[in-house]
């Protein structure tokens, strides 16, 4: 068999498989290659040549060409969208690429997952605003990283179970005051933290489930402030409302890859007032499967 190692030596009538498709021709069943195109570079593949004077014309026979079709139809339905219609392209696969998975396109599939997760917070809302003695807390700080100053427990039936402020040893924020309100006057003769921990503990300890806005910052402030006064931190059973909130709204965010956060609306910045605009915000989750 001849052997070419450069293109411009190979003859004319020697064509490999893929030029002999682009004439028109195909090998005879059976054919051997006349010879082969090599390369010093074994990355680089070695082909073989066929003498077209002995190929015969490429024909699809009608078979062919229905399997052909089928074929096609079957490609487009696997890559259209059963529901929008979208067709997802014929390209080959890469990292990121759209694509119609169970029927369904990438924005289709988006859709059903956060009507699920929709789905899923008004069941938490109903689930929480049913627990009997499940309880609602926020608090009033100096300082983002400060102690607690006004603190406040709510039922869920919006009963006060537990509603005051604490005299404060740590200065108060002038931000924090601009949205609380709070200053030391107001707070000259409330009563130590440490002389109602023990009630704020019996409630919470006892409590099935305490709801809290932004539970993170509430548990953190509640666990500071009791070291702060020499006692150990509050185990006790809670559930974040800011985060299923966010769920229930469900408007996600691309760059934290979750859902944005929501703030608390009717809130008046008060301990109380932020307890009752939780309650109203678990309302409005479980209602709105009604």
């Amino acid at each position: 068999m001849d052997t070419y190692h450069d293109w411009k030596d190979v003859p004319e009538h020697l064509k490999t498989s893929s030029a002999l498709k682009k004439l028109g021709l195909r090998p005879k069943r059976g054919q051997a290659p006349a010879a082969q195109k090599t390369h010093w570079d074994y990355k680089i593949p070695t082909y073989d040549l066929f003498d077209m004077r002995e190929c015969e014309p490429y024909t699809v026979s009608d078979a062919q060409k229905a399997a052909l079709q089928k074929a096609r139809a079957n490609s487009l339905e696997a890559r259209t969208c059963t529901r929008c219609g979208w067709v997802e392209n014929l390209g080959r696969p890469y990292r990121g690429k759209p694509r119609v998975i169970d029927g369904l396109c990438p924005l289709c599939r988006e859709r059903d997952e956060r009507e699920r997760d929709r789905a899923e917070a008004v069941e938490w809302a109903q689930r929480m605003l049913s627990t009997p003695g499940a309880l609602i807390l926020d608090t009033e700080t100096t300082d983002l990283d400060g102690e607690i100053i006004e603190l406040a427990i709510l039922t869920v039936q919006d009963d006060v179970v537990f509603n005051s402020r604490f005299h404060n040893s740590e200065q108060i924020h002038p931000k924090a005051q601009a949205i609380h309100g709070l200053s030391a006057a107001h707070l000259a003769d409330a009563p130590l933290f440490k002389d109602q921990i023990l009630t704020i503990a019996g409630h919470l300890l006892t409590a099935p489930v305490t709801v809290i806005y932004n539970a993170a910052f509430d548990v953190a402030r509640i666990n500071y402030t009791c070291h702060l006064y020499g006692f150990g931190s509050l185990q006790f059973k809670h559930q974040c409302a800011m985060l299923w909130y966010a769920q229930w709204v469900g408007e996600w965010s691309n760059y934290h890859g979750s859902y944005r956060f929501q703030p608390l609306e009717e809130g008046d910045h008060s301990a109380l007032g932020d307890c009752r605009a939780t309650l109203s915000a678990l309302k409005e989750m479980a209602e709105a499967a009604l």
